[in-house]
């Protein structure tokens, strides 16, 4: 199960989303047990409002426990969320991992984010990629964007000049993300 959030799109930026998606996602895997049915009814009161925080986790945690010997959970973009609700989500994965099943979780975030979520007893690997080390990877990709743009007429230079400038702002403004 892979979730992203996206700076750009505020509701991926939202804990409720996120787990709720999480639900939906492993939902789509299974046959649905009763006893998911039976919290899903409660919380979503049949269809006349939207569950809560708690609620969705519960309906996320019970399919985890009920339906799978194993999951895979990976979360990109944490470092998007508010510090608030960054919390709350960890809080709700640092939850998950305590079940008795297989739990793979993999964050990606600007931050080490690792120590926030997982125990002492989790088995942990951190990837840290430097700015500088793919900065000669961004420019390439900048350039060939660039360029593709041009042939495709899609961006048309009236001035030579610009090209110069429009690749070392965009080149820049990267700033190794």
């Amino acid at each position: 199960m892979a979730y992203y959030c996206d700076y750009a799109d505020k509701r991926t930026l939202d804990p409720l989303n996120l787990l709720g998606s999480m639900a939906h996602a492993f939902l789509q895997r299974i046959e649905i047990p009763s006893s998911v049915q039976t919290i899903i009814e409660k919380a979503y009161c049949d269809g006349n409002r939207l569950p809560q925080l708690h609620e969705v986790f519960l309906i996320l945690r019970t399919i985890v426990e009920t339906s799978f010997e194993s999951v895979t959970i990976l979360v990109d973009g944490l470092d998007e969320m508010k510090e608030e609700e960054r919390q709350l989500v960890f809080s709700s994965l640092r939850d998950i991992l305590t079940i008795n099943k297989i739990i793979k979780l993999f964050l990606s975030s600007r931050n080490d984010e690792s120590q926030t979520v997982a125990s002492d007893i989790t088995v942990k690997y951190r990837i840290c990629l430097l700015p500088e080390k793919m900065s000669t990877d961004i420019d390439a990709y900048i350039r060939h964007a660039v360029s593709t743009l041009q042939a495709g007429r899609r961006l048309i230079l009236r001035n030579p000049a610009l090209e110069g400038e429009i690749l070392d702002a965009l080149i820049d403004g990267a700033k190794g993300m």
